[in-house]
């Protein structure tokens, strides 16, 4: 999942944490050249 593009606007940076129900990552808007 890491580098991976999710529509078309956020580009996946790391994995931050993970429990029983989902995965949480750090990712880049593409659009506003933020993190997110």
């Amino acid at each position: 999942m890491i580098g991976r593009l999710l529509g078309n606007r956020y580009k996946i940076i790391e994995l931050i944490g993970e429990g029983g129900m989902a995965l949480v990552y750090k990712a880049e808007c593409t659009l506003l050249q933020r993190v997110v």
